[in-house]
């Protein structure tokens, strides 16, 4: 099994990355707390578990073989928010012992992360996330998320994303923002599945949405870059035009350009239109929604949320595109099409192969 390999290169980018940022200036926030110097304490939480677990078909597979595994776990949680730093990391080590199987046993990792600190006083900032997780290889796989179960179909996935960025006033009520994103994905298993990207946003935004007539431009550029040598890039300009039609009740008008090269070889322009409705009756209850005319169809977001002196009531509901998992998943279909006889164009498992399995599941993550 992939998930009791070694830690790669890229966890330990992520723990340390998220760790320093977290750990060191956590020790410092501690002890201004206790000297009463005004810094918010940071609180650290260890856990540990032991679960047993019988099954009679340890490895998922249609001839069954039964197993007794045991399952222990132990981890941390670090959060908090000191002046200028906030931080949530969530780490955890499984180990599974397998009775009859000891070939099987193995640790997994679990990492979940996130951080940001402020280098100017409201002007320079750096947020950082990273995640270690176990995924599904394929869609047509064996798929459990009981991690005591042995599952060639798993691997690791590990994230990590740094972006920088300023912000500040310009001039008036207008207000700018300009950040860089990058960030990075490795799996353990298939060298193909690396991949990382980096991405450039410049925004203006101006007027009070509340009320006067407000309006916002931003300019967004996004390169993603595989293992394999290829290469995806995608561009746009939004603009949009808001005015509060009632106290409550705030109509957006969106419009803008985009550019791609998901569809072909070149980059294909396409227009951005849309409409969306924000209304928020009381600090308790918040509807918004947004629909637009993008190039791959139809994209709408709808979310709504109502609190009560007990209880939280939430709905999403949201059909958009990931560029990574789209250009992913368009090459592989092209590399489908090609090693294997898919003359139809369409995702189908039909076709033989590593690389076609690969296409459809990617597909399906998008």
């Amino acid at each position: 099994m992939t998930v009791g390999l070694p830690l790669r290169p890229a966890l330990g980018v992520v723990a340390l990355a998220i760790t320093t940022l977290a750990c060191g200036p956590a020790a410092r926030a501690q002890e201004a707390a206790q000297q009463g110097e005004g810094g918010r304490a940071w609180r650290f939480t260890p856990s540990l578990s032991v679960q047993q677990t019988f099954t009679d078909n340890y490895r998922i597979q249609p001839e069954r073989e039964s197993d007794a595994v045991t399952q222990a776990t132990v981890g941390m949680r670090l959060v908090g928010a000191g002046t200028r730093l906030r931080g949530d990391l969530d780490l955890s080590l499984t180990g599974l012992a397998y009775a009859r199987h000891s070939e099987e046993n193995n640790i997994q990792r679990y990492l979940r992360g996130n951080g940001s600190v402020e280098l100017l006083e409201d002007r320079a900032f750096v947020e950082v996330n990273g995640s270690v997780t176990q995924q599904q290889i394929s869609a047509f796989g064996p798929a459990t998320d009981n991690p005591a179960l042995a599952n060639d179909n798993r691997t690791q996935v590990t994230n990590l994303t740094i972006s920088p960025f300023i912000r500040g006033p310009l001039g008036g009520s207008v207000q700018y923002e300009a950040r860089y994103t990058y960030g990075l994905t490795r799996s353990s298993q298939f060298g193909a599945a690396d991949s990382s990207t980096s991405g450039l946003l410049l925004s203006l935004q101006g007027g009070d949405r509340q009320r006067t007539l407000s309006w916002s431009v931003a300019a967004n550029s996004q390169v993603s870059d595989f293992s394999e040598g290829e290469e995806s890039e995608s561009d746009s300009l939004r603009g949009t035009l808001s005015y509060p039609v009632l106290p409550s009740v705030v109509l957006t008008g969106i419009g803008g350009v985009e550019r791609s090269d998901l569809q072909s070889a070149t980059k294909e322009r396409h227009s951005i239109s849309g409409l969306q409705l924000e209304w928020v009756p009381s600090e308790r209850t918040n509807l918004s929604a947004r629909f637009e005319r993008r190039y791959f169809g139809d994209s709408h977001a709808v979310n709504f949320s109502f609190r009560t002196p007990r209880t939280v009531w939430t709905f999403s509901d949201t059909r958009d595109i990931n560029l990574l998992g789209a250009a992913r998943a368009t090459r592989a279909w092209a590399r489908c099409t090609t090693c294997c006889s898919c003359s139809s164009r369409r995702w189908s498992p039909t076709c033989s192969g590593a690389t076609c399995l690969c296409a459809a599941s990617s597909r399906n993550s998008t």
